[in-house]
């Protein structure tokens, strides 16, 4: 598994480096590897369509994801939004970067 994960986090094969800060931490952004899958969700209820990231990174370097965690990626900066899965190994986190409201006419 551990070759998967060094091929899976390899720039050259599909990873990107993002700046990660963690909210609780005085630190500097860590750099870190990481998958990026780019996305939005239309909200009925709220009428709000967010722009949202799914973020797989290993467990090891991102041991504790906790609210309001910032990432920076892809020209912007992201909010942590929670864990989506996980298997010891890597976690699927989402982040947040904007949410719109729809104006309906």
């Amino acid at each position: 598994m551990s070759a998967d994960l060094s091929v899976f986090f390899n720039p050259e094969e599909f990873a990107e480096e993002i700046a990660y800060t963690r909210i609780n931490s005085a630190s500097s952004p860590m750099a870190i590897m990481a998958d990026v899958e780019y996305g939005r969700n239309y909200n009925e209820t709220t009428d709000a369509v967010d722009v949202l990231a799914t973020v797989r990174v290993k467990c090891s370097e991102v041991p504790a994801p906790a609210a309001y965690d910032r990432a920076t990626f892809g020209g912007y900066e992201w909010v942590y939004d929670s864990v989506l899965s996980g298997d010891g190994l890597t976690w699927a986190m989402q982040f947040r970067r904007d949410r719109r409201v729809l104006f309906k006419r």
